[in-house]
């Protein structure tokens, strides 16, 4: 189901399922804030097990509820910076059963690594090193010699690229590689920054921050509207 946007028909409206006597109404939990994904902004879902992880030297997984998977979204008309294979990040599916109705959630584990179940706070399931080993891999040093030596050949492929989905609140961060060498060698600093955790952590306070700072300039503008 979640294998293309073909199926967007689930993201608008319930679907009854059958197992057996069992009759579920099956629904597709729409974004609320940055925790979540929201349903349609990727084209396709790969499950981050069938992903070969050999050129990640430390991959960063996290042991919990759900199923790890990699959205993919291919770009738009008149999208920048996005890489041929698309935008690639990790997603963590759950399914939330009330009744006779099943949820499905898409998390974004990068902004939230938990969820409740039942009033508890669990670890989800996620693979964050799945979307940077999705990237080609390929010989990097036989690449970057053939790129120096016939640079005619790759020109149309020259420029900047996201590794993950744009976010107006983080701290933009470029990497520029040599001349006999290609983008992909940066593929581990890429993920040995994403991991660490204090870097995260400041990551998501700063984000926080910044937007407490707009609410609170917000609501001093509405103020001053209201006196004018």
């Amino acid at each position: 189901m979640l294998s293309s946007s073909d199926v967007g028909r689930y993201w608008k409206r319930p679907v009854t399922l059958t197992s057996g006597t069992a009759h579920f109404q099956f629904s597709v939990q729409q974004a609320s804030g940055k925790a979540y994904w929201v349903p349609n902004y990727f084209s396709s879902y790969v499950p981050a097990s069938q992903i070969n992880e050999k050129v990640i030297r430390h991959p960063d997984r996290q042991e919990g509820i759900g199923g790890a998977l990699v959205g993919i979204r291919k770009a738009t008309h008149g999208e920048s910076f996005v890489p041929r294979i698309g935008l690639a990040a990790p997603v963590t599916s759950t399914l939330e059963f009330k009744n006779n109705r099943a949820t499905l959630l898409l998390h974004n584990p990068v902004e939230s690594s938990t969820a409740m179940v039942q009033g508890v706070r669990v670890p989800l399931q996620a693979d964050y090193s799945a979307p940077l080993a999705l990237h080609p891999q390929q010989n990097e040093l036989l690449h970057g010699f053939l790129s120096m030596i016939q640079i005619e050949k790759y020109m149309a492929r020259t420029g900047l690229y996201f590794l993950e989905p744009y976010d107006p609140d983080k701290i933009p961060v470029i990497f520029v590689h040599g001349l006999m060498s290609t983008g992909y060698m940066w593929r581990n600093v890429a993920n040995e920054v994403l991991s660490d955790p204090e870097l995260r952590r400041q990551s998501l306070e700063e984000r926080d921050a910044r937007t407490g700072r707009e609410r609170v300039i917000a609501g001093e503008n509405l103020a001053r509207e209201r006196d004018a």
